[in-house]
């Protein structure tokens, strides 16, 4: 693929995108910012496939934002020359509701790879079309399968006429970089339940990274911003709300019929679970009225 039709490619993709809105001016996710540049993109599909050929110059980026909702996720898309399409996102929270996603996602990138071409879907002549695989990369710690599947996720087995199988990554190999960014998030994880999200949790995520070499290079690259833009880079209120919910809901099954859904809020804050602006937001308060519930007794 030449220059020249990589960024038409690209501007193909923008016209399925659709507008950012409240969010249009907001950073993508690390997650996002890392692989969206072809050296680590690069260094992603190698950690997949070490044994495959190719240079950077033969990626593009073909990640979609906000198709479904206004709001950030960790997918990303990577073409390879016109033979294989990559997509990928990142978890911290596990969820199967990522394979409808991915099928949608694969849909309209392969409907402008399809007219970047100019290829005819209702000729006789068979279209170039590449191939698909699908990855998973889960930084949590749950227990999941190392693949899932649409036909086992959602029809009890049964195969229909679609179909969608992705990888789950939860461990590369030692030094890699899928390994960096899941210690990364792991490590960024510990960060926030011990410093919140406040300049002194940016300053040790970034130290302990550097002294542990994950992803140091890039962390140099990004750590000269101001400060509270790399703050809300890092530690974003999207990233906090996926990695507490979840808390939040399973508290609420075991406790919720005792203490109600407020107390349950209350309780979150109090024990440093949840931050208050969050609280309060799930409360439609203001921080202010939220505040006077805690340390009552």
């Amino acid at each position: 693929m030449t220059e020249e039709q990589k960024q038409k490619f690209v501007e193909l993709m923008e016209e399925v995108k659709e507008e950012r809105n409240a969010s249009r001016n907001s950073k993508d996710s690390v997650f996002k910012d890392l692989f969206g540049r072809r050296e680590y993109a690069a260094a992603l599909i190698r950690a997949v496939h070490p044994d495959w050929d190719f240079s950077e110059e033969e990626l593009t980026i073909v990640t979609l934002k906000n198709v479904l909702v206004n709001q950030e996720y960790n997918d990303l898309g990577v073409l390879l020359r016109k033979e294989h399409l990559f997509l990928f996102e990142a978890q911290s929270t596990f969820s199967l509701n990522i394979l409808p996603r991915m099928m949608i996602y694969a849909a309209m990138t392969i409907r402008s790879f399809v007219t970047l071409f100019s290829q005819n879907l209702y000729g006789s002549r068979k279209i170039e079309f590449p191939k698909m695989e699908f990855y998973v990369i889960y930084t949590g710690d749950q227990e999941i399968n190392e693949s899932i599947s649409l036909s086992e996720a959602f029809y009890g087995g049964e195969t229909f006429g679609v179909e969608i199988i992705a990888k789950v990554i939860s461990a590369g190999q030692p030094g890699d970089v899928v390994d960096q960014y899941i210690q990364f998030a792991r490590i960024r994880d510990e960060t926030m339940k011990e410093y919140g999200r406040t300049q002194e949790a940016v300053r040790k995520l970034i130290a302990r990274c550097e002294t542990e070499n994950v992803l140091r290079d890039y962390l140099r690259e990004i750590k000269n911003q101001e400060v509270g833009g790399l703050m809300s880079f890092l530690f974003d209120e999207k990233y906090f709300r996926e990695l507490y919910y979840e808390e939040v809901r399973e508290e609420g099954r075991e406790e919720g019929r005792k203490e109600g859904r407020q107390e349950l809020l209350v309780s979150l804050v109090e024990k440093g679970k949840l931050p208050l602006k969050v609280a309060a937001e799930e409360m439609n308060e203001t921080k202010e009225d939220f505040s006077k519930r805690l340390w009552r007794g």
